[in-house]
């Protein structure tokens, strides 16, 4: 999972600190045993410390992917990180949050075939 170089330091510098003994769990609990198995009593307690609804902590996945649509990211990446197989499977996921960029994009095409209207009238005077 490709991730910023921010957080591999992060998550590097966590690991040093607080878990070299514990078989390449990265996240304890406050007594310092992994989070594994209790992961959903973590998150409900974070979520109400937060004031937030409880949601299911698979949501941080959609959550992931909608924000990456949202912000351009190219969904051919997306589909490879998500493990999608094919970019159908993301399309039919999460295409609602693609951005419409439609003024966007007519105002490209209108760019790369007005560059090349130019070409041609200066290859043929």
């Amino acid at each position: 999972m490709p991730m910023l170089s921010t957080v591999k330091q992060a998550l590097e510098q966590q690991k040093q600190k607080f878990t070299a003994n514990l078989d390449g769990y990265v996240f304890t609990t406050k007594n310092g045993q992994p989070i594994d198995k209790h992961l959903d009593h973590v998150w409900r307690s974070a979520l109400r410390k937060a004031g937030l609804r409880h949601r299911p902590s698979y949501q941080l996945r959609h959550t992931f992917a909608s924000l990456c649509l949202q912000n351009g990211v190219a969904p051919g990446w997306l589909a490879q990180v998500l493990g999608h197989s094919t970019l159908q499977t993301t399309f039919k996921h999460y295409a609602r949050f693609i951005k419409d960029s439609s003024r966007e994009n007519e105002h490209k095409l209108e760019q790369m075939l007005g560059n090349r209207t130019t070409k041609t009238k200066m290859l043929n005077p």
